[in-house]
């Protein structure tokens, strides 16, 4: 599923586990947290630039804001 496929505000769901660094304006970086099958979410922000595209999407189990890049994609889908 490519990122067309989503959209801000829409909830998401994890199809798979799957990690994702945090990534923080800092030399030691982020942690990295584990999104796990069943985790959903909301789409807050969709980014492309160039070749280069992500969601930014709040987890509601990890309480967090993280970046799902075009990697990631194929273990995510919209819940209907």
């Amino acid at each position: 599923m490519g990122i067309e496929q989503f959209e801000v505000g829409m909830r998401i769901e994890a199809t798979s586990d799957f990690e994702v660094e945090e990534m923080l304006a800092a030399p030691t970086g982020g942690g990295a947290y584990e999104v796990k099958t069943g985790d959903t979410g909301e789409v807050i922000n969709k980014q492309v630039v160039g070749r280069s595209a992500w969601l930014r999407v709040r987890w509601d189990r990890l309480k967090r804001e993280l970046n799902v890049d075009r990697n990631a994609l194929p273990h995510v889908r919209p819940l209907s």
